[in-house]
């Protein structure tokens, strides 16, 4: 299934130029096609047509959960960078400064090390369902 392309010379954005379709366009195109496929198919019966679309949506709203998250944390590390450099600069406080900032460091790894792993789990929602059917 193809969307019209109005801008001649880039082929259409069906496949018989998918170099110059961009990616974001594809999945849009993959996700109305899978809605029409199966969702809308007057052969669904019960939760069958709209399964794969929860299924979708739980792992897309684990991704958004842990961005929300990061982004909470970002501004929590970059307030306690701040302060860990004030310490830096004092030579009273040095060493309390270096501590901090191995500190948040360490936090910054931590919440990389999550943020793949939920990314693992929500693929991983993905890939029971898709094995289950």
């Amino acid at each position: 299934m193809g969307l019209p392309n109005n801008n001649p010379g880039n082929g259409t954005s069906d496949g018989s130029n998918a170099s110059a379709a961009s990616s974001g366009l594809q999945a849009v195109e993959g996700a109305v096609g899978y809605v029409n496929k199966t969702v809308l198919s007057s052969q669904v019966t019960g939760m069958t047509g709209t399964s794969q679309t929860l299924a979708d949506q739980a792992a897309a709203m684990m991704i958004q959960d842990v961005r929300a998250f990061m982004q909470g944390n970002e501004q929590l590390i970059t307030a306690g960078m701040g302060k860990a450099i004030s310490y830096v600069v004092d030579p009273a406080t040095t060493k309390k400064g270096e501590d901090m900032i191995k500190a948040l460091s360490t936090a910054m790894k931590d919440l990389t090390t999550f943020a793949g792993e939920v990314a693992k789990a929500a693929s991983g929602v993905l890939q029971d369902f898709q094995n289950d059917k």
